[in-house]
Parts: C-alpha cells; structure tokens; sequence
C-alpha cells in the first residue's frame, strides 16, 4: 500500500487479479485506487486479467488501473484500460 498525499493506491500483479481475496484486502486497508501491470503471452490472456480487474473494481467499489501488455510472438501491443466502480 502507497499513499501519494490523500490517495492510497494498492498494487496487484497480472495474475493476483483473477482472484478476489486480494483486491478485496487492498480494499479493506484503504486503497482508492489499484494499479494491475500485466504481461500475457496471448490477447486471451489480456481479456482474462481484463475482465476479472474490472469485476474486482465493481466488487470491491475502487478504481482499478489495468496496464497490460501482451505478445503472440509476431506482434507486441501494449494498451491500457481504467475501470471505475459501478454507481447504478
């Protein structure tokens, strides 16, 4: 956990996204904010860890910065994405 003046900003890793437990204890010690650097080897794989940061961000209520990079070999991409919580 980082605070960067009044903002808290927690970190999970590629895979710790598609699972919740974690995003969830950054959430409960105060993180506005989670920033989720990646590296898949697949553009399946960019999704998977895509749409798993984007349901911790509606679970848990917090801001998630997704900062994937990926490689099939012939190409590389590198693209981000930022979720906001759901506010129905």
């Amino acid at each position: 956990m980082y605070a960067i003046g009044p903002v808290k900003i927690g970190l999970t890793v590629g895979y710790e996204a598609e699972i919740p437990e974690g995003s969830r204890i950054l959430t409960w010690r105060g993180a506005d904010i989670i920033f989720c650097p990646s590296y898949t080897f697949t553009e399946a794989g960019f999704w998977r860890v895509r749409h798993c940061a984007h349901a911790r961000a509606i679970e848990n209520q917090v801001y998630i910065v997704h900062c994937p990079t990926f490689s099939d070999h012939d190409r590389r991409k590198a693209l981000y994405a930022k979720y906001e919580p759901y506010k129905g």
